[in-house]
C-alpha cells in the first residue's frame, strides 16, 4: 500500500532544509571557493550523528569539528577557512535540525530559577568581528603597556590543526596560537617562530594577555555567550553554548 503523507514533497530533508548563509569572514581567505562568504549549510541529521559517534572513538573533540564541517557544506577542503567560520557552520547546522533553533535550560546562579530558552540561529546570536569587504587578512592593535602596534590575523583551520597536532614540549598551545597569528610588530616581520616566541616572552604580562584576548575578539564568529536577566530575581548572568563533547552527541 502506497504511503499517504501530509508532506508536500518527498525530496530528501537534507535538500529541503538546507540554508544559505553569509559567513562573518565574507570569505576573505577563500575567495574562489566562497565568493562573498556565501555558503550552503545542510542540517545536522541522523547520518551525521552516526558518523560522529564512530569518529569520536578515535578522534579528539578538538579535531572533530574540522572533519564534520566538511559534511555540512559543499566543500571538501576547509584548511584555509577561519576557525570562527567553522563554529558558525556547526551552530547553524545543529539549529537546522530543530527548525533553526537551539534550546537549553538556563539556571540563574543567584536564585537557581530555571528558564527554558529557545534561540533562532544565526539571528539571535551576536556577530563578533564581522569582516568588511576588502579585509586584508589582519587587524592592527596597540598593546597597552609597551605601545607596540601588532598585526594579528585570524587563525585558519590549518593553523589550529598544526597547533593541536604538535606536542606541547617547548611552548604551550596558547603560545603556539599567538605565534601563528602574529603578522608584524611595528611593521616588521619576525624571521622565525622562535623569534616570535622570544618577543612574546619579553612582553609585559598585561600586553600578552591583551594580545590573547584580541586574538579571540578579532576572529569572525557567532558569539556563544548568551546574556540573561533572571525573570525571578533580575540577576544578570551569562550562559555559554559550549562546543564540547555533548554538542556532538
Amino acid at each position: 500500500m502506497a504511503i499517504k503523507s501530509n508532506l508536500q514533497s518527498l525530496a530528501p530533508a537534507r535538500e529541503k532544509f538546507k540554508k544559505e548563509i553569509t559567513l562573518l569572514s565574507h570569505g576573505y581567505s577563500m575567495p574562489q571557493q566562497l565568493p562573498g562568504g556565501v555558503v550552503t549549510v545542510f542540517p545536522w541529521d541522523q547520518s551525521i550523528d552516526d558518523w560522529v559517534l564512530k569518529v569520536l572513538r578515535k578522534t579528539s573533540v578538538d579535531m572533530i569539528s574540522f572533519e564534520v564541517v566538511k559534511k555540512l557544506i559543499n566543500l571538501d577542503k576547509v584548511d584555509a577557512m577561519p576557525v570562527g567560520d567553522v563554529i558558525t557552520i556547526l551552530l547553524v547546522a545543529r539549529a537546522l535540525a530543530r527548525d533553526s533553533t537551539l534550546s537549553y535550560d538556563s539556571k540563574c546562579p543567584n536564585c537557581s530559577h530555571v528558564e527554558a530558552i529557545k534561540l533562532t540561529v544565526p539571528d539571535n546570536l551576536e556577530k563578533v568581528s564581522e569582516k568588511p569587504e576588502g579585509y586584508p587578512g589582519w587587524d592592527a592593535v596597540t598593546l597597552p603597556v609597551c605601545k607596540d602596534i601588532v598585526k594579528i590575523r585570524p587563525l585558519l583551520v590549518r593553523d589550529e590543526v598544526a597547533v593541536l597536532e604538535r606536542p606541547e614540549t617547548k611552548i604551550t598551545r596558547k603560545m603556539a596560537r599567538a605565534v601563528a597569528s602574529l603578522v608584524a610588530v611595528n611593521d616588521t616581520n619576525p624571521d622565525s617562530a622562535d623569534e616570535a616566541v622570544i618577543y612574546f616572552n619579553a612582553l609585559p604580562p598585561a600586553d600578552f594577555s591583551y594580545y590573547a584576548d584580541q586574538m579571540e575578539q578579532l576572529t569572525p564568529h557567532l558569539g556563544t555567550e548568551i546574556k540573561h536577566k533572571c525573570a525571578a530575581c533580575s540577576h544578570e548572568y551569562s550562559h555559554d553554548l559550549n562546543l564540547d563533547a555533548n554538542f556532538f552527541r
